[in-house]
């Protein structure tokens, strides 16, 4: 039964979002925006992001 409760918790930890990291990227985000729209951050062209990657 040990084996069931251990494969269970993983597979609960796979699924269930970890609410801290969304909080983290949901700020980081916000920062991003912010900064697009202030001007702060500049956006290139798809295409010439694929040329410089």
């Amino acid at each position: 039964m040990e084996k069931a409760s251990i494969i269970d918790v993983l597979l609960k930890s796979l699924v269930e979002p970890d609410v801290a990291i969304c909080r983290l990227w949901a700020e980081e985000v916000e920062s991003r925006i912010d900064g697009f729209e202030s001007g702060e951050i500049k956006s290139i062209p798809l295409d010439e992001f694929f040329e410089r990657n």
